[in-house]
């Protein structure tokens, strides 16, 4: 409709992890060869032989302090977008709070704990079928700490859950080998000055047709993975 309205429509993609029906996080793991499942069930020891314990927030435990969650969250996202030289901080800490005050029964939030200290977080969507991971920060580097509380926690949940669909965020070739696969992403663009509208039409065109070729190859070179 918005292509038909005038726009130039664009296609990029996000991996996104899709749940087949899995009884357990055991019955996701089956579906990797040997070597590569034993490497995930190594990465997802890592917090416990750590003393990090990490669970989902939900609910009535966030409602009951939405500052201090508020304050928690941002303060471990500022921390890690802080170190990045290309960081930003798309949201502050009057988002996180006005988020769980007025999403109640949508905010998620994931925590690592290292001797009661919150190291670790990622701030997660829900909705009925899918869960959508937004942002993510920590205090302490340890190994595979993002793995757990960002992805593989997440990932149990859904199991656990049935939740269909975990939108995982954009970026992150390392998702694909833990499971995610590429889903398309639509946009549509006009600019009213008719030279850039024209450029960025052509280059949508072109962008088009390699996107969709990446994706096909991709599933071409992982039937397994690729569904």
């Amino acid at each position: 409709e918005l292509a038909a309205a005038g726009l130039a429509p664009r296609i990029d993609f996000q991996d996104h992890w899709v749940n087949a029906g899995y009884a357990s996080p055991d019955d996701f793991l089956a579906r990797f060869p040997s070597k590569r499942r034993n490497a995930l069930r190594r990465e997802r020891r890592a917090p416990a032989e750590q003393g990090i314990t990490i669970r989902t927030v939900r609910g009535d435990e966030l409602a009951r302090d939405p500052e201090g969650w508020a304050k928690a969250c941002f303060a471990l996202h500022r921390r890690t977008t802080d170190k990045m030289v290309w960081g930003m901080r798309w949201v502050n800490q009057r988002f996180y709070e006005a988020a769980i005050r007025g999403l109640p029964d949508a905010v998620e939030v994931v925590e690592g704990r290292r001797e009661g200290r919150m190291i670790g977080m990622a701030f997660n969507l829900a909705s009925a079928e899918r869960l959508y991971g937004r942002y993510w920060g920590c205090s302490e580097e340890h190994p595979f700490l993002h793995f757990n509380v960002a992805l593989y926690h997440s990932i149990d949940e859904c199991i656990r859950r049935g939740t269909k669909v975990f939108e995982g965020g954009a970026g992150g070739e390392h998702k694909v080998a833990r499971g995610f696969e590429p889903a398309e992403t639509w946009s549509a663009h006009a600019f009213l000055d008719p030279r850039l509208d024209r450029s960025v039409r052509e280059y949508v065109a072109h962008e088009l047709r390699e996107r969709r070729l990446a994706v096909q190859q991709w599933r071409e070179e992982h039937p397994r993975l690729g569904g």
